[in-house]
C-alpha cells in the first residue's frame, strides 16, 4: 500500500485507531525517512573523513564555516515547512489542484529565495573566516569552501523543499532513494575532485584513476554538484510522476497572497528557531577557532559524529508533520492530536535511547 493510500483509508475510517495503529501508521512513512537520515549522515562521516585525509587544516577549513551553513540551512527548512504543510492540508481536505497551486508557486519561491540566500552567502564568503577568527592559513580555503557551497544554494533549497512536498503527500520513499543518490554521488565526486591523478590498487590490480586534486574546493564542488543533479531529478518527479502533486507548464500558477502568507506564518517559528540554535553555534565556533586550528577541526569531527544520534528522531518527524498536516486539512482534529501526541512521546524516547548510546559509546 503507498503511503498516500493508507493516510486516505486513516482520514476516511471513523473514530481514532488504538494505540498500535498510530504507531504502526507513523513508522510505516517513518522508516524510509529513518533510512535516509542514516545513510546521509553515514556519507557524511565518509565525506569528513575524506577531506580529514588532507590534514587538520582542511577539516578546520570545512569546520569553521558548518554552523553558517546550518544557519542558511535552517531558513530553507523553514520555507520547505512552509509550503509542504500547506500540501499536507489541502491534500487531507481532498484539494488536490489547491495543493498544485502551492507547488507551483514553491518552485517560483525557491527560484528567488535560493538566489537570494546564495547571494548573500557568496558576498560573505570573503569576510566569514576572518570575521569568525580562523588561523590565516585556513581562510583561502575556508573562504573558498563556503563561496562554491552559496553557489550550489538554490539548488540545496530546491532538494529540501521539493523533498518536504513529495513526503507530505504520502510519498517518502522517492526522498529516500533520490537522497541516498546524492550522497552516493558526493562520495564519487569527491574521489575525483579531491584528489590529484593516482595509481590505484583494487582486487589485487593497479589502475590509473584521475583527480582534479582541488583538495577543499574539490569538496563543495563535489557536493555542490551532486545537490544541484538530484535536485534537478526531484523536479523531474514533480513534473513526470503522477501524483496528487504532479504540476505540469500548460497549467501555471502565480504566487497568492493567502498561500505566502500561510507558508510565512508556518515557516517564522521554525526559522527562528534554528537561526537561535544556530547563531548559538556560530559564537561558539568563533569561541573555538581562538583555541586554535585543530581545535576546530576537533570540534568539528564531534559535531558530526553527534549528527547520528538525532536521526531517528528525525524521520518519525518527518511521518508527523505529514500525519498532522492531512489530520487537519481533513478536519479530523481528534486524529492530529493523537498522532501530535504519540510522535512526540515517541522522539523523547528515541531521544533519550540515542543520547544514551552516545554517551556511554
Amino acid at each position: 500500500m503507498k503511503g498516500s493510500d493508507r493516510i486516505s483509508s486513516i482520514l476516511s475510517s471513523p473514530g481514532v485507531p488504538h494505540l498500535w495503529g498510530t504507531l504502526a501508521s507513523v513508522l510505516f512513512l517513518a522508516w524510509p525517512a529513518i533510512i535516509e537520515q542514516i545513510m546521509l549522515t553515514l556519507v557524511q562521516y565518509v565525506d569528513t573523513a575524506m577531506v580529514g585525509s588532507l590534514g587538520a587544516n582542511a577539516t578546520a577549513a570545512v569546520g569553521i564555516t558548518s554552523s553558517t551553513t546550518w544557519l542558511f540551512m535552517g531558513f530553507f527548512n523553514a520555507a520547505a515547512i512552509g509550503f509542504s504543510v500547506q500540501v499536507a492540508q489541502h491534500l487531507g481536505a481532498g484539494r488536490q489542484e489547491d495543493a498544485r497551486k502551492v507547488t507551483w508557486q514553491s518552485l517560483r519561491f525557491v527560484v528567488i529565495f535560493g538566489l537570494l540566500m546564495g547571494t548573500i552567502a557568496f558576498v560573505l564568503s570573503f569576510f566569514l573566516p576572518a570575521m569568525l577568527g580562523a588561523d590565516p592559513e585556513i581562510r583561502e580555503d575556508a573562504s573558498l569552501y563556503f563561496r562554491i557551497m552559496a553557489c550550489a544554494m538554490p539548488f540545496t533549497l530546491g532538494s529540501n523543499m521539493f523533498s518536504a512536498i513529495i513526503r507530505c503527500s504520502g510519498d517518502t520513499r522517492t526522498p529516500m532513494v533520490l537522497n541516498l543518490m546524492i550522497n552516493l554521488l558526493n562520495v564519487v565526486l569527491n574521489t575525483l575532485f579531491i584528489y590529484p591523478s593516482r595509481t590505484v590498487t583494487l582486487l589485487g590490480g593497479q589502475f590509473f584513476l584521475w583527480g582534479a586534486g582541488w583538495g577543499v574546493g574539490g569538496a563543495a564542488f563535489a557536493s555542490g554538484l551532486s545537490t544541484a543533479l538530484v535536485a534537478c531529478m526531484f523536479l523531474l518527479v514533480i513534473f513526470r510522476k503522477k501524483s496528487p502533486i504532479q504540476i505540469n507548464l500548460k497549467h501555471r500558477y502565480r504566487f497568492e497572497r493567502q498561500c505566502l502568507l500561510t507558508a510565512w506564518k508556518l515557516g517564522l517559528p521554525a526559522a527562528l528557531e534554528r537561526s537561535t540554535l544556530s547563531v548559538a553555534q556560530i559564537v561558539i565556533t568563533a569561541l573555538i577557532s581562538g583555541i586554535g586550528t585543530v581545535a576546530v577541526a576537533t570540534n568539528h569531527l564531534a559535531v558530526t559524529a553527534e549528527s547520528i544520534s538525532y536521526l531517528p528522531a528525525s524521520g518519525v518527524a518527518v511521518a508527523g508533520t505529514t500525519l498532522v498536516g492531512q489530520a487537519i486539512g481533513a478536519g479530523r482534529k481528534d486524529l492530529a492530536q493523537r498522532f501530535a501526541r504519540t510522535v512526540s512521546w515517541m522522539g523523547v524516547v528515541i531521544m533519550t535511547f540515542g543520547g544514551g548510546v552516545l554517551f556511554f559509546f
